[in-house]
Order: C-alpha cells, then structure tokens, then sequence
C-alpha cells in the first residue's frame, strides 16, 4: 500500500526537481478515507474531513453493542421539572385530612398496597386504581370477560378492539388471524424491521392463562423468540383535588356541607427506597450491573431488563421505560461502559498458529488471521470461512477470498497500484466467531498419498522393496567388429529387506 508520508514524498520531490513529467497516482487509485458520506460511490475519492464523518456508515467507529461479561455503570437522577399534570397518590403516600370545623375528624393516613385509605366515620375510600398499562401501538391485551383483544393507540391513551384474533401456537410463538378473510400471519413476521432484520418496537401480548391467570409475553428481539415476563398491571392514583370531591361526596352523607382540606405530606416514597437501594459508600447513586450469560441485567425495583447486542442509548430508553412500567416516571438514568469484556475469535485450519485468541477490542478478519501467524503454504486462501453464531440456534456463515481482497490491484499513471476498495469486504469479527482457513486440494491429495501408502501400507506391511534398473552402452568406432547379444534385457537388482 502507498502511505500518506510516501505520497507526499513523491510529490515533495517532483516539487524539489521541478520535473514536469513526474507521474502521479491516479486519485482513485488512492487510500479511500474511513469517514465517506452516506452517497459517496465505491471507487468515488472523497478528502477526508471532519465534514464527511457518518457514525452510520463508519467502519473505523461501529456501534458497540452490549456483550456478555460487559459492566456497566447505571447513575441514577430524578427529574425536578415542573410537569403539566397534577401528582397522582401512589402506594405509600402520607395524606392529612383536616376538618376546620370537626377537628375530631382530622386524620393523617398512608396510602396502602390495595390502594386505599381508611377514614373515620366514611371507612375505605380508594385512592389508587389498578388498571392495564399501554407501552407502545404494539401491546395487545385479552379481556377476560369476553375474550376479545384489544390494541393500545398511544395517541389517544386508550385500548381500541383489534379487526383480528390471536393464538399461540406450539412451539410459542403467536399468530394474528384476521376476522375478515381468516389469513393467518405470524404476529413478529408483520412489523416493520430495522437493517438487522429486527423488530423496531416491542412487542408485548398480556393474555388469560388456562388458569385465568394474567400473563405478559415479550418478543425478544436478540433471541428472536417470546419469553414470559411478570404481568404489570398500571397504578393510577386520584390526584389531590379528585381526593377532596370524593371525600366531601362521601362525607356529605353523615355531615351537613363538610368543609375539608387534603394535604400530601409524604410522596414519591418509591423513589425515597430506591435511592436507599442504589446508594453505595464508593460510588453514591449508582449502581454497576453486569451483563450475565442470559443477555440480561438486574435493576432494582424491576427485575431483568435484556441487555445483550444494545448499544448504549437502546439500554438507557430500555431502562427508564422499565422505570416508567413500574410507576417510576420520575427516573432517568446514565448509562456507561465500566468495563469491556474481552472478545474471543477462534482461528483454525491453515495457519501457524490456530487456537482461541482473547483480543481487548474488535479486530478485521485480516488481523485475526494476522494474530494468528498467517496462513501457510498449504491453505485455500480463497475459501476461507466464517461462522457467527449470535445467539443462534443455527450459525451464519460467510465464504471470503482473502487472494481476491488482498491481490486486486487497478492501473494507473504510476503501475499497478493496491485497489483499496475492495478492504471493505475485511469486516469486523464478533465475540465468539470460528475462522477456518481450509486445506488446498494439493494438500489434501498429498495427505491421502502419505496416509495410505507410508502409515497404512507400511504399518501392516514392514518390508521395503528396492528395485534398479541398470542399463549398459558401449559408444566405439570399429566398424569389424560383430556386435552380439542385440535386444538383451538389462540386469534387474531386486533388495527386500525390513
């Protein structure tokens, strides 16, 4: 390859000479910049700037995503803004009720976990409500009552019916059919994906067990199937005010127009515990949770939220919708790498030195083959192999021609020169990939020939055979003399030994 340093050596010397015929590369011809515009062609020379940087299409930056043994570093902050809405009681909310004129009748309560409040003279008043929570256009719910599904409109914040059915089938997955024309489509097969074949949204069914239990099935998007989570059900609270109507309607029953006030003492006594969770001596409010071998994290106060193959700011949405899920709102994280767990290719086949190689970072197809000594004479250079798993039940696998990436060269002014273009088929490994550099057709032939014939053959024959065939000439001039024993068969030596 022509580095930068040798280009501007030549041109610095056809500068210093002032030659005129100097041949100068072709500009195509040149190492092509990392960072190119979304636009730009293949062959097309771009000048490297600041200007043409896409994190999109950059090679030299990926998108790291989450791995198995990674840390991370979860900071917790709770939002202080003024929001439009009224605060809504929650569980654990300390409320006073004071009467100006029945001072008898002044109470100060705590919200309980069935969501009610217990008074004098009214008795159980229910402040909080339980009721389905929609997370996304997405999120389908049964109603037990009459067995018909319903879909969460995000827009209008309310469960609309569904034109179809849903089932589940046997081997776990979900299948939407149509009232209308009955034409059945896998619920994941018919949303919109992303450029890695994935589902854009979440999709969540909260259905009616056959023991008329509630339960919640998400599709998991790194595994590509559906697994069961706990079923959340929405906690709405009244608000202050609604609190005060209702206690005066309730009171006006015993009491000739009561006069009242509400007063919350104590709120958000969910956050209060969570600080007391996440709080440690070292690093205060924050908490490291490592990626386990399932592809999930543990939050508190939530569970297992999956983490595996995110990138950092999919984890932090993920984490405070799961904060959200749980009548946490008020929650927003921090998200960041602490730790980076080790990536492991496996080099084998045709190399100097194949084994399991631990890397700190990614690393090209090029270099792993590179670390692992190069290939040698008896490697197919041009059906090398690559198998990638990615949590998989069946592997991928990708064929590469490692003579064709490395040996294409293009004309130009100045010869030959390396076609840079085609290095961006030298694509990056992943944790866990198999690199097999395989045998050449040569090398196998010569294999076969050495089994059979020296280990084999010898191994129940232990003789060796030695024939020689030995042929005598006589070049002379004399023309009177006879020659005799014309067409004889020259002497054969024949040796066995062991």
């Amino acid at each position: 390859m022509v580095s930068a340093a040798m280009l501007c050596l030549a041109l610095g010397a056809c500068a210093s000479t002032g030659a005129q015929n100097c041949p100068l590369p072709e500009p195509h011809a040149l190492a092509q910049p990392f960072n190119r515009p979304p636009d730009a062609a293949p062959d097309e020379s771009v000048k490297a700037t600041f200007e043409t940087y896409n994190p999109a299409a950059s090679t030299i930056f990926p998108d790291y995503r989450l791995n198995v043994g990674d840390t991370i570093e979860v900071i917790y902050h709770v939002r202080t803004g003024v929001s439009a809405e009224s605060y809504r009681l929650k569980v654990q909310d300390v409320i006073s009720i004071n009467f100006p004129f029945q001072p008898s009748l002044n109470q100060t309560v705590t919200v309980l976990s069935d969501g009610t409040i217990r008074l004098l003279l009214v008795g159980e008043i229910r402040v909080v409500e339980r009721k389905h929570r929609g997370i996304s256009e997405y999120h389908y719910r049964k109603v037990a009552e009459t067995g018909k599904w319903l879909r969460y409109n995000p827009a209008s914040d309310k469960w609309e019916s569904c034109p179809f059915n849903l089932t589940q089938t046997a081997d776990g997955g979900w299948v939407r059919t149509d009232l209308d024309n009955g034409e059945e489509i896998r619920l994941e097969d018919d949303f919109p994906l992303d450029e890695s074949g994935r589902v854009i949204e979440s999709l969540i069914i909260d259905s009616i067990g056959p023991t008329g239990r509630a339960e919640r099935y998400e599709y998991d998007q790194v595994r590509l199937r559906w697994k069961t989570r706990p079923s959340y059900v929405e906690q709405v609270g009244l608000s202050a005010t609604e609190l005060k109507d209702t206690l005066q309607r309730e009171y006006d029953k015993h009491l000739r127009d009561p006069e009242l006030t509400v007063t919350i003492k104590q709120a958000n006594i969910k956050i209060d515990e969570l600080k007391k969770a996440i709080t440690t001596a070292p690093r205060g409010q924050s908490r490291l949770m490592p990626v386990k071998p399932d592809g999930t994290i543990d939050l508190p106060f939530v569970g297992e939220v999956v983490g595996y193959g995110k990138t950092i700011q999919q984890i932090k949405v993920d984490i405070e919708a799961a904060y959200s899920q749980v009548d946490l709102p008020e929650i927003s994280v921090t998200v960041q790498m602490n730790q980076w767990a080790p990536q492991k290719v496996f080099v084998l086949g045709e190399v100097n030195t194949p084994g399991l190689y631990t890397v700190p970072t990614s690393m090209t197809l090029l270099q792993g083959i590179a670390s692992a000594g190069g290939t040698n004479a008896r490697a197919a250079e041009d059906i090398v192999m690559v198998v990638r798993r990615k949590g998989l039940p069946v592997p991928e696998a990708t064929i590469v021609n490692l003579r064709a990436l490395m040996g294409r060269t293009e004309e130009a002014k100045a010869g030959d020169m390396p076609d840079f273009s085609s290095l961006r088929h030298d694509f990056y490994l992943a944790d866990g990939d198999i690199v097999y550099v395989p045998s050449t057709v040569l090398a196998v032939a010569g294999d076969w020939v050495d089994l059979v014939f020296t280990r084999i053959i010898r191994g129940i024959l232990p003789y060796g055979f030695y024939t020689g065939l030995n042929f005598g000439y006589q070049l002379h001039n004399e023309p009177n003399v006879t020659k005799q024993h014309r067409g004889r068969l020259p002497n054969v030596n024949v040796q066995v030994g062991p």
